[in-house]
């Protein structure tokens, strides 16, 4: 029964999506560009460059809606 639930919750946590708080998106840009100017051999740096400027994009974007309402 517990191998059911636990299934099921990662089914659901796989295959659903949440909006992005955009408290939680500042705090992910800030941590990227930590990451990023560490200067750290074992980051994946391409990785995370692409993470940052979509995350990037997607604050742009709904600062862009905002103003256009």
């Amino acid at each position: 029964m517990n191998i059911t639930r636990n299934s099921q919750l990662k089914e659901r946590t796989m295959n659903s999506t949440r909006r992005i708080s955009d408290r939680e998106l500042t705090k992910m840009i800030e941590s990227a560009q930590q990451l990023l100017s560490r200067q750290n051999p074992v980051v994946e740096e391409t990785w995370w460059e692409n993470l940052l400027a979509a995350l990037t994009e997607l604050r742009e974007r709904r600062n862009n809606e905002g103003a256009a309402k």
